[in-house]
């Protein structure tokens, strides 16, 4: 009774923070495109490991990557994560530099045990961030020659999930997670048309909701003592999404226009490989993932191309059981590179993220995750801008003795 309570309480937390993860503010150039910037899928110990983890079967913190991986914690039954995080953007095109911060709640996941076989969890996170504001005298979308432009975009999809990991053989995990992606994203247009004299304001709203299933698997290799080998394999579909798109183009010497459509929008099929390498006191994993954006069409001044990302992680930790402070205090460090899912001025170009974090554990009843990422997004080439962030991140984990009425008395 007082595990389904608590799962109710934290269900209840998740909740009320959905709004939350669509009104990140991150200022990037890149958030006009598609459905904005994606973010990538995990909690903050893995983030500093490069969000390589297909292949990793951790005993003390939960792996989202790969949900085959969710019966691995050894210890627990519960835990519970909630991760905050500040970063600086520097921007920079051929002419101008900018600068902004934001911040905020950026992971809330909460972990259960269900028996020896078979470990269930959920949460929420954000899947992509479409907030930007953008000034430009010449956008490629009009035909207008002599045009200045601000586009504001509010908004960004959220993805609350839950999923569930299962031993089906000593060494053979299998997982599944259903994941609802949802949100909405506002973009508000402003021409100032010289030539003429007038002022024309677009607004346009698009609202998404689409739940989507991904696959995971996981098999364990004992090569020696306390040695192993993990190969791991995940999978997402395509689905199929027709989302609302309300547009209303207000002129100030004529009547305004209202259309409403719906119009369909794939989120692609996903397929990762990855393999990890478990010795007595480091971990090592090495991810491949490919995404397959192409399916959708050709929008007015960009396109979509097929994405692809690798990660490499690794972590270091003596003895985790150990009483000596120093021993239990987990390293770790990763960098990932991924191409972009959309062509601008046919432009292609890499993302880069270098990263770095420790886990301090206190009391045996939990650990505290400090984390650092370097990025470098997009291009100055073409008229394109390149970015360059700096990420610190905050996280708790909370063991299940947080739960129990007088424990550690």
């Amino acid at each position: 009774m007082r595990n389904s309570i608590n799962a109710a309480f934290v269900l209840l937390i998740l909740c009320g923070c959905t709004s939350l993860y669509s009104q990140s503010i991150s200022g990037s150039a890149y958030n006009i495109f598609g459905v904005g910037s994606l973010d990538q899928f995990g909690l903050l110990p893995y983030q500093s490991m490069g969000n390589a983890g297909i292949g990793s079967i951790p005993e003390e913190i939960v792996n989202l990557k790969n949900p085959a991986s969710l019966n691995s914690i050894k210890g627990p039954n519960q835990l519970f994560d909630i991760g905050i995080s500040y970063s600086s953007l520097d921007q920079k095109s051929l002419n101008e530099t900018f600068n902004t911060t934001h911040g905020g709640i950026n992971g809330i996941n909460y972990w259960f045990k269900a028996n020896d076989k078979l470990a269930l969890t959920f949460g929420i996170s954000r899947f992509s961030d479409a907030t930007y504001d953008i000034i430009d005298s010449q956008f490629g979308s009009t035909e207008l020659e002599i045009y200045n432009a601000r586009f504001i975009g509010e908004g960004g999809l959220s993805n609350l999930y839950i999923a569930a990991g299962y031993q089906l053989t000593e060494n053979l995990g299998l997982g599944l997670r259903t994941s609802v992606l949802s949100g909405s994203q506002s973009v508000s247009e402003y021409l100032t048309l010289d030539q003429v004299g007038a002022a024309i304001t677009i607004l346009e709203d698009q609202n998404f909701v689409k739940a989507i299933p991904d696959f995971g698997v996981q098999y364990q290799l004992n090569v020696g003592s306390n040695k192993s080998i993990v190969l791991g394999g995940t999978y997402r579909p395509r689905s199929l999404v027709n989302y609302k798109d309300e547009t209303i183009i207000i002129n100030a010497n004529r009547d305004s226009l209202f259309t409403e459509s719906d119009r369909p929008y794939h989120i692609p099929e996903r397929i990762g490989v990855g393999i990890g390498f478990k010795l007595p006191n480091w971990e090592f994993n090495v991810d491949l993932e490919s995404e397959y954006w192409s399916v959708n069409s050709r929008e007015d001044n960009y396109q979509y191309k097929d994405r692809t990302l690798v990660s490499f992680g690794t972590s270091y930790q003596k003895n985790r059981l150990s009483r000596e402070y120093l021993d239990r205090i987990a390293i770790r460090a990763g960098v990932s590179f991924q191409s972009n899912y959309i062509i601008v001025n046919e432009t292609n170009y890499w993302n880069q993220a270098y990263s770095f974090g420790i886990g301090l554990p206190f009391n045996r009843r939990g650990m505290i995750h400090l984390g650092y990422q370097h990025e470098i997004i997009g291009t100055d080439l073409n008229k394109l801008v390149k970015e360059t962030s700096h990420t610190f991140s905050l996280s708790f984990t909370l063991m299940d003795v947080w739960f129990r009425h007088g424990a550690y008395n």
